[in-house]
């Protein structure tokens, strides 16, 4: 079976840049993700670049090429205008609020299960460059629609050991916009 290295750093909600060793164990015991609270709803949030942020572990997450061409996948910007009953109302999605994630999804004709579609958003550490990042959903990992394996390190080099192959996400069919990183603005302008 060949496989897709979604990923070389996991995030860990509260702590962007560190996965705990506890988190890492946890999945280590049976090759197996987790969902948690992400800035996009509950699942597991990654990043494709190894090396990025000091500290924690590093972990890389193999799923089935097919079912990741097949599932539905989906940029979500920072905000979007959704018409309520009281006329156009600003709603942030990148602050938690699964819920608003879903009703911008569910707003998108050609997504056809929004409960499963991978998410991609920009994504800042604290005080580090924004970054692409990707939240398999709960319902994705619960369901095993990927045929999702996971395996944490502690250190970068055997990450590396084992594949230092990385998954250029930004060439996947993505629905949506990713618009521009958050900060370029800021450097551009400079």
């Amino acid at each position: 079976m060949v496989t897709y290295l979604l990923a070389a750093r996991a995030l860990k909600s509260g702590d962007p840049i560190r996965l705990s060793i506890g988190a890492a164990l946890r999945i280590n015991e049976n090759n197996k993700l987790f969902s948690d609270e992400t800035s996009l709803g509950s699942g597991f949030n990654m990043i494709n670049e190894p090396g990025v942020g000091a500290g924690g572990w590093y972990c890389v997450v193999e799923a089935k090429p097919k079912k990741i061409d097949k599932i539905d996948k989906i940029y979500i910007p920072e905000s979007y205008d959704p018409w309520t009953p009281r006329g156009r109302v600003r709603r942030q999605l990148w602050d938690g609020s699964g819920e608003f994630v879903l009703d911008y999804i569910r707003s998108k004709p050609l997504i056809s299960d929004p409960d499963k579609a991978l998410r991609f958003s920009w994504f800042q550490y604290e005080g580090a460059e924004w970054r692409l990042q990707m939240v398999i959903p709960a319902r994705t990992i619960s369901e095993g629609n990927l045929g999702l394996w996971a395996k944490c390190f502690e250190a970068q080099r055997d990450l590396m050991a084992y594949s230092d192959k990385v998954i250029q996400w930004d060439t996947w069919t993505i629905e949506g916009e990713l618009g521009q990183r958050p900060d370029a603005d800021r450097r551009t302008s400079s």
